[in-house]
């Protein structure tokens, strides 16, 4: 789990190799939560896949309330 700073960046560190499908929330309820690419759900979420030695990026914005 990851939060935001006030610039709207993050970092999530320690993660193992694999693939991940990334969910934003917000914290004070006053937007829905979305997966990330703009999804609705776990299932159809776009799934990110990290490697060892590298960084892998997902811009995202959570949808107007």
């Amino acid at each position: 789990m990851a939060t935001t700073r006030h610039d709207g960046t993050y970092t999530i560190t320690g993660l193992p190799a694999g693939t991940y499908r990334l969910t934003l929330a917000d914290p004070h309820h006053g937007r829905p939560q979305t997966w990330w690419n703009q999804q609705t759900t776990y299932t159809t979420a776009t799934p990110i896949t990290t490697t060892p030695g590298n960084n892998t990026t997902a811009d995202a914005t959570l949808p107007d309330p």
